[in-house]
């Protein structure tokens, strides 16, 4: 009975040594990030919107951000650029930008962050977005108007 006892405050001590004051077994990094989705709402086509996002460790070790990826070209990382690492506690602003251009209707697109954090290795930020037609000024309308294909089908009267 007595090497019971023992035992298990040699177990329990150990699992005390392993564990960090907060509880979290080894010291880690933690990633976390604020906003992990973009609903835009309607945008019109062809113009260009930045947003940021902020990434932070909450972690007890340095977090790595390795480059950040996107799911298409329509978004680019303006900043960081590159690899950056947080210390724990630390965050950094990450600057995108979204381009309408070519697009219509609901759109779904990612960013991907790849990480050191041994729980999430990969985060995935979410940007939604419904791409309605621009509407053209009045000059943009006219030039586009062609007079000719207009006259050559007989639709003016005493042209023809």
């Amino acid at each position: 009975m007595r090497n019971r006892v023992i035992y298990a405050l040699v177990l329990a001590v150990g699992i005390y040594c392993i564990m960090g004051r907060n509880g979290q077994i080894l010291a880690a990094p933690q990633a976390e990030v604020e906003p992990r989705e973009f609903i835009l709402g309607e945008l019109p086509e062809g113009k260009v919107f930045e947003y940021h996002f902020t990434v932070r460790n909450v972690g007890d070790e340095d977090l790595r951000i390795n480059p950040i990826n996107v799911s298409c070209s329509c978004t680019r990382i303006l900043e960081p650029k590159d690899t950056f690492v947080l210390k724990p506690q630390e965050s950094r602003k990450v600057l995108f930008s979204f381009d309408t251009s070519g697009f219509m209707g609901k759109q779904k697109k990612y960013i991907f962050l790849n990480t050191n954090d041994p729980s999430r290795r990969s985060l995935r930020i979410k940007i939604e977005a419904d791409i309605r037609e621009a509407p053209q000024s009045f000059l943009q309308r006219f030039r586009s108007f062609n007079l000719g294909a207009v006259m050559s089908a007989g639709l003016l009267d005493g042209f023809n």
